[in-house]
């Protein structure tokens, strides 16, 4: 069974929903300002929250990051009203460049991630060898 990353989780729902920050996303899940610091420090999310705002997403993806990229990409109109768009007919190329950084940096901050949790069992598996 794949260990769950609260971290990951959130990196890749603030990709879909195209936000930046915890903030941001708390207020695009209509929690308080806070609420999203406060799921880290508890390492615990509702998870029918996300869901129901990242109905369009692939799910198995958005919990474990597996290899599938999302069919749909969460963008703000002009008028700041939510609309999602099919990535195959985005024709703006501000919004293809920008998914496109953002899926580059969520792939570079999973693989820091990634190597940091390596590194940390190795050294409290070093420990306890001791």
């Amino acid at each position: 069974m794949p260990e769950f990353n609260l971290d990951q989780i959130l990196i890749r729902v603030k990709l879909y929903l195209n936000v930046e920050s915890d903030i941001q996303l708390s207020k695009k899940l209509n929690k308080f300002d806070q609420y999203i610091f406060q799921c880290r420090k508890r390492n615990s999310i509702d998870f029918e929250v996300l869901l129901k705002e990242c109905y369009n997403a692939d799910f198995n993806w958005l919990i474990t990051g597996d290899d599938k990229k999302p069919t749909d990409m969460v963008f703000l109109d002009d008028k700041g009203q939510r609309r999602v768009t099919d990535k195959n007919s985005i024709n703006n190329s501000k919004y293809v460049d920008e998914v496109n950084y953002l899926k580059w940096r969520v792939e570079e901050i999973s693989k820091e991630l990634y190597q940091t949790q390596m590194k940390l069992k190795a050294e409290q598996s070093n420990k306890e060898k001791k």
